[in-house]
């Protein structure tokens, strides 16, 4: 064998240990989740009226507690995951990529928590009471539980990752791939394809998309005080 072929060779195994670790760690926490799983959808449903929450068939109960299970369970065990991760991908990295990245990515995760926590403490409260309270005579709110935790989760994902604009942003100037003054032509631009995405993945109401663009305004506002503050940087 050559000295590529074994390059190779060891690449494949290393991607097969990460595997193993990955998903042998996903499968542990799904395991240990699964003895708490009740408790947690009590407390993410304490500000639904008793009895919203309902099954439409014989599986969908277990289903969703299997779903809740690798969901918590991967959010027990992502350090050890993405720690694999980094494992496999640093060694295909220079130095100063390895360093930049090891800089960034603690910000990235507190960022991505903030989201979360801000999407599960404000957003998500508020948005639930006002569609299940806002019932009529004739109609009342009763949420599948599948598609309650599916939305839950959903929407905290995504703040969490909508939390990222003010990095993403510092990063394109410090990174030199844009210039502030660019992206300040381009903030009309970046307004108009916030408002277009939220019309896309939103219910077709002005209050949901409403208290979904104005948090995005304000972290775009915030990414791009901040980048006016910033130089690009030097490798």
């Amino acid at each position: 064998m050559n000295e590529k072929e074994m390059s190779l060779i060891e690449h494949l195994s290393d991607l097969r240990k990460t595997l193993i670790i990955g998903l042998g760690s996903w499968f542990v926490g799904i395991i240990i989740a699964w003895f708490f799983k009740d408790k947690v959808l009590s407390f993410i449903s304490s500000t639904l009226p008793k009895g919203t929450l309902v099954y439409f068939s014989p599986l969908e109960m277990f289903t969703t507690d299997l779903k809740l299970s690798m969901i918590l369970g991967f959010i027990i065990m992502s350090p050890i995951i993405f720690y694999s991760i980094w494992w496999f991908l640093a060694p295909g990295l220079y130095e100063n990529e390895q360093k930049f990245v090891k800089r960034w990515m603690p910000v990235m995760v507190i960022l991505f928590f903030i989201g979360a926590l801000f999407s599960a403490k404000i957003i998500l409260p508020f948005a639930l009471n006002f569609f299940v309270f806002h019932s009529t005579s004739f109609a009342v709110a009763k949420l599948s539980i599948a598609k309650f935790i599916s939305f839950y989760f959903l929407t905290i994902v995504f703040f969490g990752l909508m939390f990222q604009l003010p990095l993403v942003l510092s990063l394109l100037i410090l990174l030199n791939i844009v210039s502030y003054q660019t992206l300040k032509k381009l903030r009309k631009f970046f307004y108009i394809l916030i408002f277009l995405f939220i019309g896309f993945i939103s219910p077709p109401d002005l209050f949901s998309q409403g208290i979904m663009f104005i948090p995005l305004m304000l972290l775009f506002e915030i990414g791009m005080f901040i980048s006016s503050k910033l130089k690009p940087m030097k490798f």
